[in-house]
């Protein structure tokens, strides 16, 4: 429970609160695509020109083929 601040609900009126949450879960269900791998990683689709920039930046270990 939490104190809701607020206007007064009248009478007979019920107030509901609705949360929100965006969240990705990457398993081994047989639904799951690419289950088996770390990558393609979830997301919404849209590319991130920040995420794109610090990969560049700070990604310099990974070498293709181990």
């Amino acid at each position: 429970e939490f104190a809701a601040s607020g206007k007064v609900v009248p009478e007979g009126w019920t107030r509901r609160l609705v949360l929100e949450t965006v969240g990705w879960c990457k398993d081994m269900d047989l639904y799951t695509g690419d289950g088996q791998t770390v990558g393609p990683l979830p997301g919404t689709g849209r590319p991130s020109a920040v995420r794109d920039r610090l990969h560049r930046r700070f990604n310099t270990r990974y070498q293709r083929g181990w």
